[in-house]
């Protein structure tokens, strides 16, 4: 075999394998992407479901409640509670495990978010917390369920008449909840992120690049003037 033959033998092979690393290169992207796109898909799909549970929870805050009654009971920025007639009429029967009850006694509704698990990636903590829902009515029938979890902590923010922020439990008049959420992507892979970022010698840059791979900017806003309130 002459040099001119295994000089183009050589060239062959070392375009093949550029061209080779460069799919595998643009499959790892596509692939990185493909996960990227699927975890925002689910990120806004339960935020969506649970501020559509939210929603319909505060339109209903105070409902059959006679006026100078108190509503609101507890108004902190990690727990909300008030009070609701929810089955006061046969047409709106409520089951809880699948007993019926319908009786003219006041019912609660209580938002509470709570810590489900802090996650160490690279160097950053990050935290996962539940938004637990708990209805109850007297005498004895009551349900709770964690609706979805978020990135938050803070979640609940309440308001006068004139749009004044509020602590105390009877001056609230409306109501605002905000969702923030985190990749969860990144929650059940860290490797990947760690991975991702070893790259990156400078701290704060690793920081920051994580928090942007958190996606935390994700979030879902409902605010409600509960026209009982206003009373």
């Amino acid at each position: 075999m002459g040099g001119s033959a295994i000089l183009d033998i050589v060239s062959a092979s070392l375009i093949g394998g550029i061209l080779l690393i460069v799919a595998i290169s643009v499959s790892d992207s596509g692939t990185q992407e493909f996960f990227n796109q699927n975890s925002d898909q689910i990120m806004q799909s339960n935020l969506t479901q649970m501020s559509r549970i939210v929603k319909s929870d505060f339109s209903k805050m105070g409902f059959g409640i006679p006026e100078g009654d108190t509503i609101v009971f507890v108004s902190t920025q990690t727990r909300f509670k008030y009070i609701a007639q929810l089955n006061q009429h046969p047409n709106y029967n409520m089951l809880i495990d699948g007993v019926g009850y319908f009786d003219n006694i006041p019912d609660t509704i209580e938002y509470e978010i709570s810590l489900d698990d802090t996650f160490s990636i690279a160097d950053l903590t990050v935290s996962q917390y539940n938004v637990t829902r708990t209805v109850k009515m007297p005498p004895s029938a009551s349900e709770s369920f964690v609706i979805g979890k978020i990135g938050n902590l803070n979640v609940f923010e309440y308001f006068d008449l004139l749009g004044n922020p509020v602590l105390l439990p009877t001056d609230v008049r409306d109501v605002e909840a905000q969702f923030s959420t985190i990749n969860p992507r990144v929650i059940l892979s860290p490797e990947l992120v760690v991975q991702d970022l070893g790259t990156i010698a400078d701290q704060q840059r690793r920081q920051q690049e994580l928090k942007r791979i958190l996606r935390p900017s994700y979030w879902k806003q409902v605010r409600f003037a509960s026209r009982n309130l206003r009373r």
